[in-house]
This record gives C-alpha cells, sequence and structure tokens, in this order.
C-alpha cells in the first residue's frame, strides 16, 4: 500500500531539542570566511550576498530538524481501532505555516466519548499508545506527555484523551528543496561578485542573487500547496473521514470507526503526546452508534495477516506474473498461468 512519508524519527539517545540559536549558529557556518574574503577582495556590496547565503541556510538547517531530528522513535509502527474524534485538515494556503500534514484524533477502543488521559492509559488494548514511555520520560530526553485532548464538536461536545495520527504532507520537504536549489544560486552569485571585474561582478552578481531570492520566495509560495497530506495517500478509496454528528443522548453517533497503523512515535514540539506518524494504513471498518460492539475475538489479527500477505514479497512476486499483468483482462487464457503471447 502507497503512503506519503517525509519525516524520519530518532532514538531518545540522539534526540536534541530544536534551538533556534543552534540552527542560526548552523546557517552562520560559512559566514566568517565568505566576510574576510568579501573584504578580502574590497567588495563590501558583496556582503549583500552573504546575508541572502545565511537566510537560505537557516531555512534548510530550520527544515531539517523539523524533518529528521524532532520526532521521536517509540518502538516501530503500531497498529490501533479508534473512533474519529476531530480532523485537521492542512493549513489554508494563506497562513504561514509549512507543515501541511492531514491530522485526525481517535478515541481509542473501548473508551467513552469525555474520558480522561489517565484513564485512557489504563484502557485495554491501546492505552498504553498514548501512556509516557521510558525513552521520553528518562534522560536525555526528559519530556512530560500530558497527551493530546480533542473535542468532539458536532456530537457530544465533550473533550476526549485522543491518540493524534497524521497523513503526512510534503510542505516542509518542498521548502528545504526550493532553499537548497536557490541556495546553488546564491553561492554562484556571491562567485560572481567577489571575482569578476567590475562591472560584470555587478552585473552578474545582482542577476543571480535576485533570481536566488524570487526563486526561493516563488518556490516557497508554491510549497505550501504541494503534496498536502490526504486519507487517499494510503487509499485513494477511502473517501472522506468523518466525525460525530450527533449527540445521541450524550453518548455521540455518526462517526467512523478506523483501523489505523503507523509509525509509533512521540512529538515534542507541543504539549507533548505520543502519536502515529506517519499513517501507513487506514480503512474504516464501521461506524459509532453510541457504545463500543464487541469485535471478533480475531478481527486484529485478520487485519494484520491480510495487510502482511498484501506487502510480502510471495505476494509481489505473483502480481508481477504475466497472467497478473492485464487492465482489462480478456477471455483469451481462460484466467490461467498459461499465457497467450
Amino acid at each position: 500500500m502507497a503512503f506519503e512519508q517525509y519525516t524520519r524519527c530518532v532514538q531518545p539517545v540522539d534526540w536534541k531539542p530544536r534551538s533556534y540559536w543552534i540552527i542560526t549558529l548552523q546557517s552562520l557556518t560559512l559566514a566568517p570566511f565568505t566576510t574576510v574574503l568579501v573584504f578580502g577582495m574590497a567588495k563590501p556590496w558583496c556582503l549583500l550576498i552573504v546575508a541572502e547565503i545565511v537566510g537560505l541556510s537557516w531555512v534548510i538547517a530550520y527544515a531539517r530538524h523539523f524533518l529528521y531530528h524532532r520526532l521521536i522513535c517509540l518502538g516501530g509502527d503500531r497498529d490501533v481501532i479508534g473512533a474519529i474524534v476531530s480532523v485537521s485538515a492542512p493549513p489554508a494556503f494563506t497562513e504561514l505555516d509549512w507543515d501541511n500534514d492531514y491530522s485526525i484524533n481517535l478515541l481509542l477502543q473501548n473508551t467513552e466519548y469525555g474520558v480522561k488521559q489517565a484513564e485512557a492509559e489504563m484502557s485495554s488494548p491501546y492505552g498504553y499508545l498514548i501512556a509516557p514511555q521510558p525513552g521520553v520520560t528518562d534522560p536525555p530526553v526528559s519530556r512530560p506527555t500530558p497527551g493530546h485532548p480533542a473535542l468532539d464538536k458536532f456530537g457530544t461536545g465533550l473533550t476526549c484523551a485522543t491518540l493524534h495520527a497524521e497523513f503526512e504532507g510534503a510542505g516542509h520537504y518542498q521548502l528545504m528543496q526550493v532553499a537548497e536549489g536557490m541556495l546553488g544560486f546564491a553561492v554562484a552569485a556571491l562567485i560572481a561578485c567577489t571575482f569578476l571585474p567590475w562591472p560584470a561582478d555587478v552585473i552578474i552578481a545582482a542577476g543571480m542573487a535576485l533570481l536566488a531570492f524570487l526563486g526561493f520566495l516563488f518556490g516557497a509560495i508554491a510549497s505550501k500547496g504541494a503534496r498536502p497530506g490526504s486519507p487517499s495517500d494510503v487509499d485513494p478509496n477511502l473517501g472522506t473521514l468523518e466525525t460525530n454528528d450527533s449527540d445521541n443522548e450524550g453518548h455521540g453517533s455518526g462517526a467512523h470507526i478506523v483501523f489505523v497503523r503507523g509509525s509509533w512515535v512521540f512529538d515534542p514540539l507541543h504539549d507533548g503526546w505520543n502519536e502515529i506518524h506517519p499513517i501507513k494504513v487506514c480503512t474504516i471498518i464501521g461506524t459509532w452508534d453510541g457504545e463500543w460492539s464487541d469485535p471478533k475475538p480475531d478481527v486484529i489479527e485478520r487485519i494484520r495477516t491480510a495487510l502482511d500477505d498484501a506487502q510480502s514479497d510471495g505476494t509481489r512476486v505473483k502480481q508481477g506474473q504475466p497472467e497478473h499483468q492485464w487492465q482489462v483482462h480478456p477471455n483469451l487464457d481462460g484466467c490461467s498461468s498459461v499465457t497467450i503471447e
């Protein structure tokens, strides 16, 4: 099954908190050398291009931390059954936010709307997914896990302890790629400004520096709308994920009940919660009618087995055989393994 993933999680021992001071220092790595070079060549106007290089480097360092050093691994992939309490679509294009993931918040199976964090953590079988984990609460991370509350806005009106889960968007990844591409033009502009004779140094350097600036500006704007996260990333036929639309005497009704599988991580940039990020599998298995029905005892194992079988090497080999390559299957070969060439 296809899914979008642009982030990587790190082990607790390798995690470092986000620091704008460190990001700024990383972006200034080459500034002393380029500044000395500019003054040594008696071309102080080239410092404007040095500033442009620093700015692009800052964006790259920020995006790399967001993508590759933010999330803390909790132990591989996990699956869960839950009812959808709330949905957060990617931010509007006008907002200054490149985090365009599509988020859902899940009421864990066997918990009720209005459940508190402590009670949800103790629930079975999925409470452990939102409970504090030693890799996070212990040094060197030493972070609390207050959890992720979500409001059942259109149903019961109750706030619940939930498991946060995200379909990844490409916003920050695209922003980083644009900045990396434009950094090359800015460096070329600095070289031209420093070493070419006047007036070629000014003309060529100004043109390339302007190209780098405008390229980043338009690229950054474009990247906000590039590949936003969506449930269709894992299943084009999944459709819209629904929350409750009725109070149902305080019990709620109408929300989709889903099976979700994905990477289990801790996100420290918010209040602190465990989440599934990214969602790799999502399928609707029912609709909330006010209470949890007793599922067949082997339902999870059957779903896991079906998913594992669908993604196994043996299945992929069979899918690659000629008799399975028809898009519109004719009746010429009788659906047998003997293919008419």
